[in-house]
């Protein structure tokens, strides 16, 4: 009764969709993530918007198949010597570890990238503050091209930063991508192992609620190839369009 409500909730929220169920698999979902634009002209921010809605519709469905899986009785006999190793690099420390320090270098490495922009935006303002006032007062009889001047350059000096910031951030950004496809494979080829070896039980929902989490390295490098171009697409616009 218990499976019957699973499957059936796995229809009504559409889970059978998912790209597990469409023959993706996380890797391939991966290399969807396109790499950091080189400039803000032209940048498209939502391009990974998809993998991060594929992604956690496949993780979701693949958390309902381990839990089905978890509920069938374990069957009996000896584990074979291909299928103990399959377990031991299952259970490899790096197996877990490798996804952690991805985890972490994507919420932390990219950081102070994201505060040098921050703290130079900042610096420009203070000096466009300065040189609209070594025009004069502001009221009237001010000196209107003066002003025009200083409006007209900020614009350009916003997006020369936002264009550097690109710059800096899609080396350290396509580093990162690289390790997370170098987990990724690895986690990938110790599932796939025990799915090979006909594992069942315990280790076959260990392997199926691992690929669960497989899935959420394609979302999280998605999400920061959007956090990383909104970010320069905002800073940009600081000073408002080029004039």
């Amino acid at each position: 009764m218990k499976i019957r409500r699973i499957v059936l909730l796995s229809v009504i929220l559409g889970w059978t969709g998912s790209a597990a169920a469409t023959g993706e698999t996380p890797l391939a979902l991966l290399a969807a993530v396109p790499a950091l634009p080189t400039a803000v002209d032209g940048a498209r921010c939502d391009a990974a918007q998809g993998v991060i809605g594929k992604a956690q519709a496949a993780a979701q469905a693949d958390m309902l198949r381990a839990q089905q899986l978890a509920m069938q009785p374990p069957r009996g006999g000896r584990i074979s010597d291909a299928q103990g190793a399959a377990i031991e690099r299952l259970s490899d420390p790096q197996f877990t570890g490798c996804m952690m320090e991805v985890t972490r270098q994507l919420a932390e490495d990219l950081a102070p990238l994201e505060q040098s922009l921050y703290v130079e935006l900042e610096e420009l303002a203070e000096a466009k503050r300065r040189d609209k006032k070594l025009c004069g007062p502001s009221g009237k009889g001010a000196d209107i091209d003066c002003f025009a001047r200083v409006e007209a350059v900020y614009p350009e000096k916003a997006r020369a930063a936002a264009n550097a910031f690109l710059g800096r951030a899609g080396a350290q950004y396509g580093a990162l991508s690289e390790r997370t496809r170098a987990c990724l494979s690895r986690r990938e080829t110790a599932i796939e192992g025990v799915q090979r070896s006909g594992l069942s039980g315990m280790f076959g929902m260990q392997a199926i609620a691992s690929r669960a989490e497989n899935w959420r390295m394609p979302a999280m490098l998605a999400e920061t190839y959007g956090n990383l171009c909104g970010k320069a697409v905002d800073a940009a616009g600081r000073f408002g369009p080029p004039r």
